[in-house]
């Protein structure tokens, strides 16, 4: 597809329409290079092909990122009051203009496809999934409630409960997406070595939530220091361990398509059994057999704040 200096808000790629939204804010060379790439990864890749239409909007604002320093490199609204947002990807606009450390250019960063067929990824897995929906009005009430630590015990065990809640279901979320983006970048090879290497990680993750956790029990107080590095722990290493849960699953014959029609739960107990399989202890379980189990967990927030 032949491009020109000027940026068009509307290309048609193929059978699809793909809107550039905000890209006049940018600098005419940071424009016109995220551009091109875009619009040659509409053409080329596999996951736009299942969408009719995709927005891509340089957004001045955005969410803030948990667990990291550097900003989100782009996001989509899943569960949105707006249409628009089913086809949609958000980038951060330090992402796309070089200003931001982690700026889609510079060495060590995600390029922009990559970045792209994560975030379609969890487009495709909302469309599927009637538990990604409640799971996300969850997440918005959680984040936009004020402190919770000051509730009482009550609250408190709610709160946590609802964290853990949302720790398994980041781990499908964005573990399935992280599998997908990595696979279609090449850096995923489908062999043994590549997947014992996730899984040392993902061992080392699980180690580093327990590790937290047992902290996070221990603290007379819960708005302590341990309770925010507890949620930035979970927040981040849901993305490694999921990674390692859908490669585990996919490496014993389960099907991608599968995974984005089941819930959560099912993922992580269909995973325990693959591990069975494999002769491993499961870095997460639902049961009291994994590196991190969801079931010790709740039986530990009843016992620290039921017995208070």
């Amino acid at each position: 597809m032949k491009l020109f200096g000027k940026i068009d808000k509307i290309y048609s790629v193929g059978l699809r329409f793909v809107v550039l939204d905000g890209f006049d804010r940018l600098p005419d060379k940071r424009a016109i290079l995220a551009r091109d790439i875009i619009i040659d990864y509409c053409a080329n890749a596999t996951l736009p092909k299942k969408f009719f239409r995709l927005r891509f909007f340089v957004d001045p604002g955005g969410p803030i990122a948990i667990g990291s320093e550097l900003p989100p490199c782009a996001w989509v609204g899943i569960n949105s009051v707006y249409s628009e947002d089913k086809w949609t990807v958000h980038f951060d606009t330090g992402y796309i203009d070089g200003t931001n450390e982690n700026a889609h250019d510079k060495p060590g960063s995600l390029p922009i496809p990559q970045v792209i067929d994560h975030e379609l990824t969890h487009l495709l897995h909302e469309r599927k999934s009637k538990k990604l929906k409640n799971m996300n009005k969850k997440l918005d009430r959680l984040e936009k409630h004020p402190s919770t630590y000051a509730i009482g015990k009550r609250g408190a065990l709610s709160y946590w409960r609802n964290r853990l809640a949302i720790f398994i279901y980041n781990i499908q979320l964005e573990g399935l997406a992280d599998y997908i983006s990595n696979l279609n970048a090449d850096k995923l090879i489908f062999d043994y070595s590549c997947w014992k290497e996730i899984h040392r990680r993902a061992e080392s993750a699980s180690k580093s939530v327990n590790k937290a956790w047992q902290y996070m029990l221990r603290t007379a107080e819960d708005d302590s220091s341990e309770a925010r590095e507890l949620e930035d722990i979970l927040k981040h290493d849901a993305y490694i361990i999921g990674l390692h849960v859908v490669f585990t699953l996919v490496l014993t014959g389960t099907d991608e398509e599968d995974i984005l029609n089941w819930s959560d739960l099912k993922m992580i107990k269909t995973y325990e059994k693959a591990c069975d399989k494999m002769k491993i202890i499961p870095v997460i379980s639902i049961s009291s057999r994994g590196i991190v189990s969801y079931k010790n967990m709740v039986a530990d927030l009843k016992k620290k704040y039921n017995s208070q």
